[in-house]
C-alpha cells in the first residue's frame, strides 16, 4: 500500500500513532515508513480479484482494464496481470521499475481506465472516491481500507450523496504489511460498480470466496 498522497507523512520515530502502531504489525512503537509506503501483500490482491472475476471481466477486452493510482512497488498490477488484466499505474512518486509514472491522483483530470484498483491513503480515501468517482466517472472501484473505514460521520456523508460503495469483502485473515509476523489490521475491500448493482457482503480467505458466506443481492 502506498500513502503518497498524504503530504507530510512522515513522524518523528517516537511518536508513530494509530495507523503507525497498527501497520508495524505489533503493539510495539515503531517509526513509520516514509511517506507512510506499505506494499498491499499478494496474499491480500489475489482473493479479491477471484471474488469479483465475473464483474473484471468486462474489462478485459480494454486497454489498460485498470488504473491503479496508488501503484507504486507495483504489487496490485502484477496480481492483476497475473490474471490477465492490463493496467496503468501511477503514484505521486515515480517508480520507473514497475512502470509507475508520476501523477498526484487529487490533479488528475481523467480517468486513465474504466475501473480503479487500489490501496489509497486512508486518511484522504473519501476525498479520493468522491474524485474518482464523483468527478472523473469511473465505472468500477475496488478499494482496501481498514474494516471500519466507513464506520463514522464522514462514512455517512459519503452514503448521503450517493457515494457509498456496493458491496463489500471481508476478510477472514489480517495482512502484515511490515511484514513483522503479528498482524493486527482488519481490512475490507470495498466495490463500487455501475453496472452490477448487486449489493451485499461477503467473506474472502486466502483461496478466494467463502461459500455460503455472506450474501450479495
Amino acid at each position: 500500500m502506498t500513502f503518497d498522497l498524504f503530504e507530510g507523512a512522515q513522524l518523528a520515530p517516537d511518536a508513530p500513532k494509530g495507523l503507525g502502531i497498527a501497520m508495524a504489525g505489533a503493539g510495539e512503537k515503531s517509526a513509520r515508513h516514509a511517506l507512510d509506503f506499505y506494499p498491499t501483500p499478494a496474499e491480500g490482491i489475489a482473493p479479491l480479484l477471484i471474488a469479483e472475476r465475473a464483474a473484471l471481466d468486462r474489462y478485459r477486452g480494454r486497454s489498460p482494464a485498470f488504473w491503479e493510482p496508488c501503484g507504486r512497488g507495483g504489487a496490485i498490477q502484477r496480481v492483476g496481470a497475473a490474471l490477465g488484466l492490463a493496467s496503468v499505474g501511477t503514484d505521486i512518486v515515480a517508480d520507473s521499475a514497475n512502470a509507475v509514472a508520476q501523477l498526484d491522483l487529487r490533479t488528475a483530470d481523467r480517468a486513465l481506465a474504466p475501473c480503479v484498483l487500489s490501496n489509497f491513503p486512508w486518511a484522504i480515501g473519501r476525498e479520493l472516491v468522491t474524485h474518482l468517482w464523483g468527478r472523473l466517472g469511473v465505472e468500477y472501484m475496488a478499494l482496501l481500507f481498514k474494516a471500519q473505514w466507513m464506520h463514522c460521520d464522514k462514512g455517512a456523508e459519503l452514503a448521503r450523496a450517493g457515494l457509498a460503495p456496493n458491496r463489500r469483502w471481508e476478510m477472514t485473515f489480517r495482512l502484515d504489511f511490515a511484514a513483522k509476523g503479528n498482524p493486527t489490521m482488519n481490512c475490507t475491500w470495498f466495490v463500487w460498480d455501475r453496472i452490477d448493482q448487486r449489493r451485499g457482503w461477503g467473506l474472502i480467505d486466502r483461496a478466494g470466496p467463502v461459500d455460503g458466506a455472506g450474501e450479495l443481492f
